[in-house]
Formats: structure tokens, C-alpha cells, sequence
């Protein structure tokens, strides 16, 4: 451990601008005595390094190397690094932290909150939106929307509604075929089309307001069914996004096209 102490003073030395060194090295004298070891210990080497700093001139050309440390290893890395004119730091190992975040379980995208999203039909219309909730959450709203415009279509058809519990609605069948229309520019789609919906997360965001400009980046520079263009975003951001095609949602390859 002393070995990483060693090198967290010698990149503090070599990176730190002086007027923030002195924070620096007390951050890092701090850091150790809270992790159990002794203060004169630290101090002793902290003054060590900063008297050889007077004495030994670290060549500017030489590469520079950030390793991790082993006990033996990087005592002999670093002597070797005097004769062939390169300077190493370590840093420090896997901690205990560290080992156990790793088995953390991945959550899948579609599950992940926050996101734009594209709902793409067979007939390849487009639909894209934003959500705070998971994508099957609001690609189920989606379809709530289609289900009770189907229904109310029904209705005015002389059917009966397509709900098996609850109570029978009482809502005239033309208000609620405009309630779900308007609700949903997916259920007013699929309610003229058969074709399969298919739904793809475009990018995460959990930040409310910058999912917005997204979403709007993304209804801007992409053929789509929206009603509406989203959130208003400045002309420069635009022709940024235009320029570098960073929005634009790429159709997947057609393998039968290729092969033949």
C-alpha cells in the first residue's frame, strides 16, 4: 500500500499546478489516515518526495506510465524506469467496493426508465416519443389507446364494446374514438394499418428536460407520424445535429437485398 501512497504523491507532484499542490497532498494525507495508517508514516513520505523533488529532475521528453501496483513488481518497474529514461505512477488496486458492484444485474434497456423511442410499423411509419417510464410501460399505453379506439369503433358499428370486466363504458363511441386518437398518434396509425408495431429505445435520459430536446432533435431529422415537433430547440443546435447526422435513425440492412 505504500507503494501506491508513493505514486498518488508522485502524479499529485507531476500534474498538480502549485497553487493547488498543498490540496492536493492534503487530500491525499487525509485520505490514508482515515484508511487506518500512521501520520507520520504519510508525512515522512509526502516530505520525501517533496526534498527529492529539489534533487531529481524527472526528464520532460521521457513517456510517462500509470500502472497498476504490485508489491515487488513495481519497485522493479520503476528502477528500471531510471535507467531507460521513463517516469511510472501507480494507482491503486480492485478494492473490496469494487469486487462486489460487479454482480450487479443488468437491467434490460426496455426496462430502464427515461428514454426517446421510436414505434416502427411494418408499413414503415414512424412514430417517435419520450417517456419517464420504461419503454413497455408507454408502448403499452399505446396500445390501451388502440384497444379502446377499436372498441369504440365497434360500438358505432352496432358490436358490442371489446371489454371483458369493468363496467360497460358510458362515453358516446365518437368521443372516445377522438379521446384515443388524440391520446395517441400510434393508435390513430394502427387503427388505419395492419401491419406489426415494433418499439426500439433511440437513447436513455432520465433528465426530464433534455429528453425533450432530444426527442425533438430526433422528430426534426427523421420521417415520422407526430403530430407535433416537440420541444422548440435553437436553429444552431439544429444545423449541428444536421451536420453531423447524429439523430438520424438508420434503417437495419435488408440481408434478402444482399444476398440476392
Amino acid at each position: 500500500m505504500m507503494g501506491t501512497l508513493d505514486g498518488m504523491v508522485d502524479l499529485a507532484l507531476a500534474i498538480c499546478d502549485q497553487e493547488y499542490l498543498g490540496q492536493e497532498l492534503e487530500r491525499i494525507r487525509r485520505t490514508f489516515r482515515e484508511n487506518g495508517y500512521p501520520a507520520h508514516l504519510i508525512d515522512s513520505i509526502i516530505r520525501r518526495k517533496l526534498e527529492g523533488r529539489t534533487r531529481e529532475k524527472i526528464p520532460a521528453s521521457g513517456p510517462r506510465l500509470i500502472l497498476p501496483y504490485y508489491a515487488g513488481l513495481g519497485e522493479k518497474i520503476k528502477r528500471l524506469g531510471k535507467r531507460v529514461v521513463f517516469t511510472v505512477w501507480f494507482k491503486g488496486n480492485w478494492t473490496l467496493r469494487s469486487i462486489l458492484r460487479n454482480d450487479k444485474v443488468k437491467v434490460p434497456s426496455d426496462q430502464c426508465p427515461g428514454a426517446v423511442y421510436e414505434i416502427k410499423c411494418e408499413c414503415s411509419a414512424s412514430y417517435i416519443g419520450e417517456t419517464g417510464n420504461t419503454l413497455a410501460h408507454r408502448f403499452q399505453e399505446h396500445m390501451k389507446s388502440l384497444t379502446r379506439y377499436s372498441s369504440a369503433l365497434n360500438r358505432l358499428n352496432g358490436g358490442p364494446p371489446n371489454t371483458s370486466r369493468g363496467r360497460p363504458p358510458t362515453l358516446d363511441p365518437r368521443d372516445w374514438t377522438e379521446q384515443a386518437t388524440q391520446t395517441s398518434a400510434v393508435a390513430q396509425h394502427a387503427a388505419q394499418c395492419t401491419g406489426q408495431m415494433q418499439a426500439k429505445v433511440l437513447c436513455r435520459e432520465s433528465r426530464f428536460m433534455i429528453r425533450k430536446i432530444k426527442e425533438a432533435l430526433y422528430i426534426k431529422h427523421n420521417s415520422n407520424i407526430n403530430r407535433d415537433h416537440g420541444t422548440a430547440v435553437s436553429d444552431s443546435w439544429v444545423n449541428v445535429i444536421r451536420a453531423t447526422n447524429c439523430c438520424l435513425v438508420l434503417e437495419p440492412p435488408n440481408l434478402d437485398n444482399n444476398q440476392a
